[in-house]
């Protein structure tokens, strides 16, 4: 008899800042685990990929954001061995100074470029490893899914 597995499904957020020319990335250190990923987390039942992202980074970073369009789908093992589908959007910050929320368990906020994602990488900072720091890649390769590629029927 095989084991059933239940899938997470996550959202993340690639937030240029202060802007999309500077080519830096919001991330979140998280205290769980010490380690970065861009403000990201769990789809809440009936919420959109789009807000979801938007409410993980208000309660992440107490800032707002305005979701552009979906980069890509990334299917992966967490480091826990939990299968995950994250959905990652190309954003842009619109209100307040991005901040650590305790209460959320982030330690604190970095602005990051490639390079140094890269490096926080082979150090083993960041949280799920390659897949968010090629979500990164492809922002900056300008790829993106139509607006139409995820379709929701909730009512």
């Amino acid at each position: 008899m095989e084991q059933e597995i239940t899938t997470r499904i996550t959202t993340s957020l690639i937030v240029p800042f202060p802007t999309p020319r500077d080519k830096k990335f919001i991330y979140v250190l998280n205290a769980k685990d010490g380690k970065w990923s861009p403000p990201a987390g769990k789809i809440n039942l009936f919420e959109s990929f789009p807000q979801a992202g938007i409410r993980e980074m208000a309660e992440e970073t107490q800032s707002q954001v305005i979701i552009e369009y979906l980069i890509g789908v990334y299917y992966f093992r967490s480091e826990h061995g939990t299968p995950v589908i994250n959905f990652s959007y190309a954003t842009r910050p619109i209100n307040g100074v991005p901040r650590p929320v305790r209460a959320e368990n982030i330690e604190d906020i970095g602005v990051f470029d490639l390079a140094t994602l890269r490096q926080l990488e082979r150090e083993g900072k960041i949280r799920a490893g390659r897949v968010n720091v090629e979500q990164v890649e492809d922002y900056l390769a300008g790829k993106r899914l139509p607006p139409d590629a995820v379709k929701m029927y909730f009512s």
